[in-house]
């Protein structure tokens, strides 16, 4: 396995988002594979929730995981709950389906709504995705949101 982590002094700054992006290619495309897992501390929120967004879904824990510190130049083994998350990064339709997150659902659900009652919902739900930075939920709603249009001509 391969452990990561991003200098304090360089958090929030989008290295780790670019991290996965560069590990799931690899993953895709040099080992031809379609899904990305990985183990998370359950207790590193600030992981989990970045592993969330990128659109990784938990699977199981494990309560009795060990992992390895350094202490005083001695390296100990301490208890902790690995949480497995899984993301399909094939690619296509499907993998996007599959790596939706409830909030971009919803999102997705306003714009099909949109559609059928031929409203401007497609674009509130084109900015409430813009304002989330999230690219999946924008790409979504930009795709809906141009079946919209063309259905009001």
């Amino acid at each position: 396995g391969v452990q990561a982590a991003v200098d304090p002094s360089r958090r929030r700054k989008g290295l780790a988002k670019r991290l996965m992006a560069e590990a799931e290619q690899f993953v895709r495309e040099e080992l031809g594979e379609d899904d990305a897992v990985l183990l998370v501390d359950a207790s590193n929120t600030p992981a989990r929730r970045l592993y969330e967004r990128l659109g990784y879904k938990r699977r199981w824990a494990d309560a009795n995981a060990k992992t390895l510190s350094v202490r005083d130049g001695t390296v100990t083994s301490d208890s902790v709950k690995n949480l497995c998350m899984r993301k399909n990064v094939g690619g296509g339709p499907a993998a996007l389906l599959e790596n939706l997150q409830w909030q971009q659902v919803a999102a997705l659900a306003a714009v099909i709504a949109a559609v059928i009652e031929r409203e401007t919902l497609a674009s509130k739900a084109v900015e409430f995705a813009s304002a989330t930075g999230d690219e999946t939920l924008l790409s979504l709603a930009r795709l809906v949101g141009c079946v919209v249009c063309m259905s009001l001509v």
